[in-house]
């Protein structure tokens, strides 16, 4: 979180909006619970959550987890489980759960984006459609769940 900008901040609170809209299109499912990161970290503006995140000491030591090149530079290690976790059991989950209530996702579109381009690996083709990888997710299409209604009718039993 050194590196943490306005810009990062931008971002991050684009992808929370986005999760937020996906909440919402879940009604009548009582997500309150999933509060905003701009209630939960009391800042509202990205230059108010830049102040936040670089003030909780606790991200200080969060890194991202790097492996050493044949030239001595340093390249993200892909295969690290902040990339092999989030990826498919975080976003790919938000997008595909997106998917089937109808909400827009550019931000997330550019997270699994970027992934793609730096991994190979892909869960779901730009028009929603399963992708090579999206057996190694738990997204909810895997499991016959590909509609509102069935997600909602499993997430309430």
């Amino acid at each position: 979180y050194e590196q943490w900008n306005d810009d990062t901040s931008r971002f991050l609170l684009a992808y929370d909006d986005e999760l937020q809209a996906i909440c919402r299109a879940l009604a009548p499912l009582d997500l309150s619970e999933v509060v905003s990161l701009r209630e939960y970290y009391e800042s509202p503006t990205p230059e108010a959550m830049t102040r936040k995140l670089k003030s909780i000491r606790a991200f200080e030591a969060v890194k991202v987890p790097l492996s050493p090149t044949e030239d001595g530079t340093f390249l993200p290690n892909w295969n690290d489980r902040m990339f092999t976790e989030d990826y498919p059991f975080g976003v790919a989950i938000i997008k595909d759960i997106a998917s089937m209530v109808g909400v827009q996702t550019p931000t997330i579109d550019t997270l699994l984006d970027f992934y793609r381009a730096q991994t190979g690996t892909s869960y779901l083709n730009a028009d929603g459609t399963s992708s090579k990888d999206a057996g190694a997710s738990a997204m909810p299409r895997n499991f016959g769940l590909t509609d509102k209604e069935a997600f909602i009718e499993f997430y309430q039993s």
